[in-house]
């Protein structure tokens, strides 16, 4: 028997769907593999993830897609797995800052396809870190990008588990206990409080001798280069993305058009697999169930109450092209599964604030993130211009499953940065992209193994 989502809106029934979908494993990305526009067979998805038509091993939603697939990112060779895996490398990932000099912030990790913990919650800030207390368990990147004041990093009573890449100086005021090893390309201060390295310091011969520390495993002296480890200098054209699906989209098929969710009331809605268009989507509480890899294109504004529950085996990709305002009881993406839901916002302003339930991975490189006043926690990852945490207590929880999705992107082909590739050629060289031969070919905080691929370290 099938049993249809109850809504208070309306149920939609579709016939049309694609996207690529999550595999499971380890940390290593799978080799790029394509995949047709539509494979045979009728898909119900149901809340153990999907079945073929006629399989009666478990209820079902009553949401229908025929031919699922991969669907490609307009104006691209990619497929929302190969975006997500170049975008979502750092659990947090700043433009400029990141400060929770107020807060009590941790950062941690693991794989949703697995459900294990990992040490691969990395943090990364093109300009400066300054921390208050807490942990992270991963890897550091501060570029020192744009820093006119020194230090670039610094925090009052920190452990970081793995290693830590300073652009600058880096010191404490407090307690800073570093477990892996240093690179830092300017002085390294104990100041006025407890700084300690586990593992070997890497500096320049230009810098200065560590003050106020005794690194563990004592100090290489060598040259030390730091990037930027957020991918901020060529942002992605949410609008140029979302624009050819105007007139490209399942909207008809399930009797929507464009404006359906312009400044509607309340609104309860089921959708399956398929891509669909939205010139804003705006008004009051919006409950929506996607089943079945699914993307939405919103050309202008998303602003409203949102609850959006992702069900197991399926993914969403939401592109707004202009601002983003989540507020009140807000939910995105499952908790068990934050690698299958992205969104991209191509404005200025993003607001997150109220009691919400963050279960995703976001992309702002434009708009800055407060977050203040209240608990948190966050499942994903978060990009954006400037990230501030003040007066609260919080924590960012990376799912590396994100890594591991399925894409469609072919071997080789032209490059601006490492961003463009991935693979079997995750290296920019010379324009194209090829192998890696070495860690300095990957992004940040991936490194080279031996086949040539780029992989996050597991440690």
């Amino acid at each position: 028997m099938r049993r249809i989502l109850p809504c208070i809106g309306l149920v939609l029934m579709l016939a049309s769907c694609g996207d690529d979908s999550s595999t499971s494993g380890g940390v290593v990305p799978a080799a790029d593999g394509g995949g047709s526009d539509h494979d045979s067979g009728n898909v119900i998805f149901d809340g153990g993830g999907q079945k073929t038509d006629g399989d009666s091993a478990a209820v079902d939603t009553g949401i229908v897609c025929q031919h699922p697939g991969p669907i490609t990112i307009p104006g691209t060779d990619r497929c929302a797995g190969d975006l997500a895996r170049a975008t979502f490398l750092f659990a947090i990932c700043s433009c400029t800052d990141i400060d929770t000099s107020s807060s009590g912030f941790s950062v941690g990790a693991f794989d949703s396809t697995t459900q294990t913990k990992l040490h691969t919650g990395s943090v990364g800030a093109n300009g400066k870190f300054v921390g208050g207390s807490g942990s992270i368990d991963g890897p550091l990147w501060a570029g020192g990008i744009g820093v006119t004041t020194q230090p670039v990093v610094t925090a009052t009573n920190m452990t970081m588990t793995r290693d830590v890449v300073c652009g600058g100086d880096l010191t404490t005021s407090g307690i800073l206990g570093i477990e892996g090893d240093a690179y830092v390309t300017g002085a390294v201060l104990g100041g006025t409080g407890i700084l300690s390295i586990d593992g070997v310091l890497h500096q320049p011969a230009s810098s200065p001798p560590p003050q106020g520390v005794t690194p563990k495993g004592g100090i290489v002296t060598e040259p030390v280069t730091v990037g930027e480890p957020c991918n901020c200098s060529n942002p992605l054209d949410i609008a140029s993305i979302v624009a050819p699906v105007k007139d490209d989209n399942d909207d008809a098929v399930v009797s929507l058009t464009p404006s359906s969710l312009t400044n509607f009331g309340n609104l309860s809605l089921a959708i399956g697999c398929g891509r669909y268009y939205f010139d804003a989507i705006t008004g009051g509480n919006l409950s929506l169930t996607v089943a079945g890899p699914t993307a939405i294109f919103v050309a202008g504004d998303f602003d409203a109450v949102a609850s959006i529950n992702v069900l197991p085996g399926s993914q969403l990709d939401l592109f707004v092209a202009g601002n983003l305002h989540l507020s009140g009881a807000w939910q995105l993406g499952s908790s068990d599964a934050p690698a299958n839901t992205r969104v991209y916002v191509g404005g200025t302003s993003l607001t997150l604030d109220g009691a919400f339930a963050f279960n995703a991975n976001l992309y702002a490189p434009k708009a800055d993130v407060s977050i203040k006043n209240s608990a948190f926690g966050i499942k994903g990852a978060l990009l954006a211009r400037r990230i501030e945490i003040l007066g609260v207590a919080g924590n960012v929880t990376y799912d590396q499953a994100v890594q591991e999705l399925t894409g469609c992107q072919p071997s080789g082909g032209g490059c601006k940065s490492c961003h463009d590739c991935g693979g079997t050629t995750p290296a920019c060289k010379g324009g194209a992209c090829v192998a890696c031969t070495s860690n300095a070919d990957c992004c940040p905080p991936q490194a080279c193994i031996p086949d040539g691929r780029c992989v996050t370290v597991v440690k």
